[in-house]
């Protein structure tokens, strides 16, 4: 079976497209601007260019595939690329045009947090997407993950700088201030594996790894990994 995948270049991603090779799936890989991993020339992947909000620019893109899975996504709002837009439009226009393209199996990557009354406009519109695939008249499957992390994840990277170049770090603290990071690799395999087993279908998964974090404690864990020693200030 061939698997259109979006969002397939990003960080979680290529880690799916890998898995899918592993499973010999064929891959055709949506790409919005950056470039291809030179390896997949190689691996066979189909890369084709497109955009999510811009509905024209996925037209025949999907023909012949036989599943959706849907990883794309971003953190942070920029320009005209809004939660909004890129969630629930996005999310909206490849589910016409996987129905058009004849495709009932879809697989959607959300948040953990998406709900219809979340605080924040990422997470409500990662709910909005939802809702979009569960009315949809498809088979699908939806996950959603606590923080993702491996080689290449801006989280990580992020901490990685915080605790080398700060020797004062503020720690944000509230009820709702633990994460429970799971390794990409894993995320990949759930999402991969769950495209032929019917038990998955119309199910949402909240993904996790082993070990829930306080905020804090998360960044000592990365500090005594390299050896430093910043002094934590909780904010409430």
């Amino acid at each position: 079976m061939k698997v259109f995948v979006t969002g397939a270049a990003g960080f979680a991603g290529q880690s799916v497209v890998r898995e899918l090779l592993e499973k010999k799936y064929s891959v055709r890989a949506l790409i919005r601007q950056t470039s291809a991993p030179e390896e997949w020339k190689s691996q066979g992947v189909e890369v084709v260019q497109g955009d999510l909000t811009q509905p024209e620019s996925l037209k025949g893109k999907l023909d012949g595939c036989g599943a959706v899975i849907n990883l794309a996504g971003r953190l942070v709002e920029r320009g005209e690329q809004t939660f909004h837009r890129l969630y629930f439009e996005g999310t909206r226009n490849l589910v016409e045009s996987a129905l058009s393209a004849g495709i009932k199996r879809f697989v959607h990557m959300s948040a953990l947090g998406a709900r219809p009354a979340a605080a924040s406009r990422y997470h409500l519109a990662n709910y909005m997407a939802e809702q979009i695939i569960t009315d949809a008249p498809v088979i699908q499957t939806i996950f959603r993950p606590s923080v993702i992390f491996g080689p290449g994840s801006r989280f990580c990277r992020l901490l990685v700088k915080i605790v080398h170049n700060y020797p004062v770090v503020p720690v944000i603290t509230s009820h709702h201030g633990c994460v429970q990071p799971i390794y990409v690799n894993e995320t990949a395999r759930a999402v991969v594996d769950s495209l032929e087993r019917a038990e998955t279908f119309y199910q949402t998964y909240e993904l996790g790894g082993p070990t829930i974090y306080s905020m804090r404690e998360l960044l000592k864990t990365f500090a005594d990994a390299f050896g430093k020693t910043p002094y934590f200030v909780t904010i409430r």
